[in-house]
């Protein structure tokens, strides 16, 4: 089949006006070039020469076909990115599965299964233009009946045809002769000359008649023409217009829920009012955060807590503050102190909130929180954590108090009861609460995670200085750790000197 068409395009192209009439010069010229030369004799007596018919014929057939040749495959190349002079459908010889109809004037596009690899063979033939002029024909007549604006204008951008659909486009009613620069003054930056000589092929999307439009310029060398293709994407625009505005309504509403969730957050004044030497390390992953502290005293215990909920972001924020709201009701309302009874308690109320919701992975939400209770009356802190460790730095000594392996939330140890652990602190000691987005986050030269031991490290070397600058020191380190990383989750580090 390839093969048959092949041979019916060679003789079809072979005898196109254009083609025979520049092999025939060639062949006129070659011709008698190689009969002077191999036959010289012609310069001195040509009286004496004996001429061979069948020599001389050769010498003007021999550069006649392959001219031809030349010329005929260079005109009926199917190679992606050539241009078309044949109106026909091809199949990709490499899978053997992809029909491809082509036009005349139609860029020669790649198979979107074989990319690269693409061996485009002539499965049928419809029409092959004789010269120029059938060639602007077939290019008319595939322009015609295209609902989409087809134009075509020379290299200064004078219009030199145009389908039906291009009128409404433009909204003229005879543009032929116009010069597009002055119907279309977006298109100034392009070079139409450029893309005439060379091929190239440039897009543009514009506004016109309250439309909008990707115009496709083609260069075509052989016809020192640029063929622009229009679609209408008016609806695509529209489309993208309104989903901005969905994503600025809703990114608009998580800045206000920040502010809600931020002031919900006790103030630094308000944890300086209970621990006058702290500080505080909050970094959102998002615009709002899954990580929350809360500061109050109550039975002359000052409490301290941080907790990281499932999640970040939207559903994270959600449960920070529906877990602010149940501490508020335990300890402020109902005067629980003991840091173990905040958690049972709280574990309760959160899975009871959870399973009403009804949600199928609900279930599975909560929080890793670590709780102290400080009892300056007898030097004694108390404390309770769900998967959240405590570290105490005094002098040289890191201390780290444990926590059950459970959270606070549906689990498989859910009716244990979370235990409480004392220390004997001194005045001079440091506490560190935190979630594990700090040592979990991805970095350095080899792309791992920044590591408990290397935080504890940090924690240590920087033991000498204030509460802030230590904060502070920590904050670097996170940010040249994590470098061009994403961060990966919520941190939360909390520094107090009891």
């Amino acid at each position: 089949m390839y093969l048959r068409n092949r041979i019916f395009l060679f003789l079809k192209l072979a005898t196109k006006p254009d083609i025979a009439i520049r092999a025939l010069r060639v062949a006129i010229i070659v011709g008698i070039v190689l009969n002077l030369i191999n036959n010289t004799e012609l310069f001195t007596n040509l009286r004496t020469v004996v001429l061979d018919p069948v020599r001389i014929l050769l010498t003007f057939a021999v550069p006649y076909l392959v001219s031809t040749y030349s010329s005929v495959i260079s005109s009926g190349s199917v190679k992606p990115g050539n241009v078309s002079r044949i109106d026909s459908i091809l199949k990709c010889r490499s899978c053997n599965t992809t029909d491809f109809h082509i036009n005349v004037g139609q860029q020669v596009d790649e198979c979107p299964t074989c990319g690269p690899k693409t061996k485009w063979g002539i499965k049928k033939i419809f029409s092959v233009p004789r010269d120029n002029s059938d060639l602007l024909k077939s290019l008319a007549l595939f322009a015609r009946h295209n609902p989409q604006p087809l134009l075509r204008t020379d290299e200064k951008g004078v219009i030199k045809g145009a389908n039906p659909a291009t009128v409404e486009l433009l909204g003229e009613q005879e543009i032929t002769g116009i010069n597009l620069y002055d119907l279309l003054p977006q298109i100034h930056p392009f070079c139409l000359k450029s893309m005439a000589d060379t091929g190239d092929t440039k897009e543009l999307i514009i506004e016109h008649n309250s439309r909008h439009y990707n115009l496709l310029f083609k260069g075509v060398p052989e016809l020192k023409n640029i063929h622009i293709y229009s679609s209408d994407i008016t609806g695509i625009v529209l489309a993208e217009k309104k989903i901005s505005a969905q994503a600025k309504s809703i990114s608009d509403s998580i800045e206000y829920a920040s502010l809600i969730q931020k002031g919900m957050l006790p103030s630094e004044k308000s944890i300086e009012s209970y621990f006058p030497d702290s500080a505080i390390l909050y970094l959102p992953k998002d615009v709002v955060s899954g990580d929350f502290y809360w500061v109050n005293s109550i039975n002359g215990r000052r409490i301290f807590i941080v907790s990281d909920c499932t999640g970040h972001g939207v559903p994270g924020a959600f449960m920070s503050m529906m877990g602010i709201s149940l501490l508020d009701e335990i300890i402020m309302r109902e005067g629980v102190s003991d840091p173990a009874e905040i958690l049972n308690s709280l574990r309760n109320r959160l899975i009871s909130a959870l399973t009403r919701g009804k949600t199928e992975n609900g279930l599975l939400d909560g929080m890793d929180i670590s709780v102290v209770a400080a009892d300056d009356r007898t030097n004694t802190l108390y404390y309770a954590g769900a998967y959240n460790d405590i570290y105490i730095q005094r002098e040289s000594e890191l201390h780290i108090l444990k926590s059950d392996r459970m959270p606070v939330g549906k689990h498989i140890n859910d009716t244990d009861l979370f235990t409480l652990g004392t220390f004997e602190y001194m005045k001079s000691d440091r506490l560190y609460m935190f979630t594990d987005g700090y040592r979990d986050q991805m970095g350095g030269e080899r792309d791992k995670k920044f590591s408990s031991r290397r935080f504890r490290e940090v924690l240590s070397e920087t033991a000498t200085e204030t509460v802030k600058e230590q904060v502070h020191r920590l904050k670097q380190h996170f940010l040249e750790w994590k470098g061009d990383n994403e961060q990966i989750d919520d941190v939360l580090v909390a520094a107090i000197k009891l």
